[in-house]
């Protein structure tokens, strides 16, 4: 059985499945990267799927996602919809002076 790779700080740590290892017992287990592949297999879901040359993107999406709280992200997207909202007026401002 293939080992799973866990992210911590940088350090990739192995836990061996086939010998029913699932952590090491020093803090590193796989329930971590366990929860954000459910989280993300049911984010993308709601795509249908998605194209192999857009996955990263939509990936980084979900790791985006993932390591936020509700209202974090929340703020977030309220102030990256308003720095795109002020391009598309400066858009539209030079389009209309020409």
């Amino acid at each position: 059985m293939t080992a799973w790779w866990m992210w911590v700080t940088d350090k990739h740590y192995r836990v061996n499945h086939a010998k029913d290892e699932f952590s090491d017992f020093k803090g590193h287990h796989v329930n971590g990267i366990e929860a954000f592949w459910s989280f993300t297999k049911r984010r993308l879901a709601m795509f249908n799927g998605v194209r192999k040359t857009h996955f990263e993107i939509f990936l980084k999406e979900c790791e985006w996602r993932y390591n936020r709280g509700h209202e974090e992200l929340e703020r977030e997207l309220k102030q990256l919809l308003g720095q795109h909202l002020k391009v598309v007026s400066k858009a539209r401002g030079r389009s209309r002076s020409r």
